[in-house]
C-alpha cells in the first residue's frame, strides 16, 4: 500500500515538473517570437524612414544643382538652408536688375554687392535707379559724373541736382561764357551769376550811348 501511494506521489510530481517545463518552454518560445516580431517591425520602420530620407535627399540634391550649389557631403538640413539662402539671393538679384540664371551663390553675392553700390552712387548723382540693370546704371553714372565735372568747370555747384537740371545749367553757363567772350570779358573762374552781372554791366553803357 505504501509502495502504491509513493508511486502515485512520484507520478504526480513528475507530471507537475513536465507541465512546468512545458509552460516555461512555451513562454520562452513566445518571448523569442515577440522579440523577433518587434525586431522585424523596427527594421521595417527603419527601412521606411531611411528610404524616405534618401528620397528627400535626392530631391534636394537635384534642386541644389539647379541653383549651382555643390551637394557632395551635405545633409538634408544643410541643403535646405543653402537652397533657401540661394532663393533669397536670386530674389535680391532680380530686384537689382541682375539675371540670376546659371550663377552660384558666391557669384550672386558679388553681383548683388556691386549692384547695391551702383544704386547708392546713382542716388547721390540724382539718378533714379529703379528698374535699371547694373549696365544701364554704369552708363548713367558715368554721364552724371561727366556732367558734374563740366558744371564745376563753369562755376556751377552740382550738389543735389539731377542730370537734367545740370544739363540746363551747363547750357546756360556755356551760353554766358560765349556772350562774355564776344564782349571781351574773360570768363575763366567766374560763375554764371558773376558773368551775368559783368555782361549786364558791359551792355548798359552801350544801351545809354544808343539812346
Amino acid at each position: 500500500m505504501k509502495k502504491k501511494l509513493f508511486g502515485y506521489v512520484m507520478a504526480g510530481a513528475l507530471g507537475v515538473n513536465i507541465l512546468g517545463a512545458a509552460s516555461t518552454t512555451f513562454a520562452a518560445s513566445n518571448d523569442i517570437h515577440n522579440t523577433a516580431s518587434k525586431t522585424q517591425v523596427e527594421t521595417s520602420v527603419s527601412h521606411q524612414v531611411s528610404t524616405k530620407q534618401n528620397s528627400e535627399l535626392k530631391k534636394l540634391q537635384s534642386q541644389a544643382k539647379g541653383f549651382s550649389i555643390k551637394v557632395e557631403g551635405k545633409t538634408v538640413d544643410q541643403l535646405k538652408k543653402e537652397i533657401n539662402d540661394c532663393k533669397d539671393l536670386q530674389s535680391q538679384a532680380k530686384k537689382l536688375g541682375i539675371k540670376p540664371d546659371g550663377k552660384n551663390p558666391d557669384q550672386l553675392k558679388k553681383e548683388i554687392n556691386k549692384g547695391k553700390d551702383l544704386q547708392s552712387q546713382a542716388k547721390k548723382l540724382g539718378i533714379k535707379p529703379d528698374g535699371k540693370s547694373p549696365d544701364q546704371l554704369k552708363k548713367e553714372i558715368n554721364k552724371g559724373k561727366d556732367l558734374q565735372s563740366q558744371a564745376k568747370k563753369l562755376g556751377i555747384k552740382p550738389d543735389g541736382k539731377n542730370p537734367n537740371q545740370l544739363k540746363k545749367e551747363i547750357n546756360k553757363g556755356k551760353d554766358l561764357q560765349s556772350q562774355a567772350k564776344k564782349l571781351g570779358i574773360k570768363p575763366n573762374g567766374k560763375n554764371p551769376d558773376q558773368l551775368k552781372k559783368e555782361i549786364n554791366d558791359h551792355k548798359q553803357p552801350q544801351n545809354q550811348v544808343k539812346k
